[in-house]
């Protein structure tokens, strides 16, 4: 099972499809980011645990995170981990120098 994200910068504004980077997904699911169009990469992404104001870095796919995080090039593509609860959420960030900052949301689900 696979998943896409676009992302789109327009002046500084940084816009992410569909539902505005935020989603629901199985665990185990291929979530892939990429711009959308000549111009919209490179971007960077960090991953948090979902913990409203407090951004504590939470990686949430298989195998280790990139060293130092903003190294995350695009397009970008990794599997989301298996979970043992029924649902977890994580926060993320996409920006660019320059640009505002999004801050879309995954749920991952059993």
């Amino acid at each position: 099972m696979s998943a896409g994200f676009k992302i789109r910068i327009a002046g500084t504004k940084i816009e992410c499809g569909p539902n505005g980077g935020s989603g629901k997904f199985k665990h185990k699911t291929a979530l892939t980011w990429e711009g959308q169009n000549h111009g919209d990469d490179p971007f960077t992404l960090q991953f948090f645990a979902d913990g409203g104001n407090k951004k504590t870095p939470k990686w949430p796919f298989d195998g280790p995170p990139p060293i130092p995080p903003s190294s995350i090039t695009t397009p970008f593509t990794r599997t989301l981990a298996e979970i043992t609860v029924d649902q977890v959420s994580f926060a993320y960030s996409i920006s660019k120098q320059g640009n505002d900052t999004l801050d879309p949301i995954i749920i991952v689900v059993r």
